[in-house]
């Protein structure tokens, strides 16, 4: 038959064991960053910088993820609709409007261009 009692004291052991290692080694740690103040900074911000790493390609997986995502539904939905056709825009330029009406005898040369001019010749 089995000792329950006996394997439940075992396994108690076994773990009062390896909290009391843990315990002496955070004390050990604690000793060693008082003594190593700068050492034990440049460690810690080792340790954050890494954190800030994994986090953020965690996130970059994820937004990836949600990129691909979009693009797969509008490749979808143009392989469902079809590409749309689009005609190009033209412009048209008329004549005589902002480019003849202001500089052809328009209100840039007949009146503030003109002004100036007239300005220029008074004043000498």
């Amino acid at each position: 038959m089995f000792d329950f009692g006996g394997m439940l004291s075992g396994a108690l052991d076994a773990a009062d064991n390896a909290v009391s290692s843990v315990l002496g080694g955070l004390s050990s740690a604690g000793s060693w960053m008082q003594s190593n103040p700068g050492a034990a900074t440049l460690l810690g911000s080792a340790l954050v910088a890494g954190g800030s790493y994994m986090e953020n390609r965690e996130t970059q997986k994820t937004q990836k993820r949600m990129r691909d995502d979009e693009w797969a539904r509008e490749d979808r939905i143009r392989d469902e609709n079809g590409v749309p056709q689009l005609t190009p825009i033209e412009y048209q330029v008329t004549p005589g409007l902002a480019g003849d009406g202001m500089t052809m005898g328009g209100s840039l040369t007949n009146g503030l261009l003109a002004n100036i001019q007239k300005n220029k010749k008074g004043g000498n």
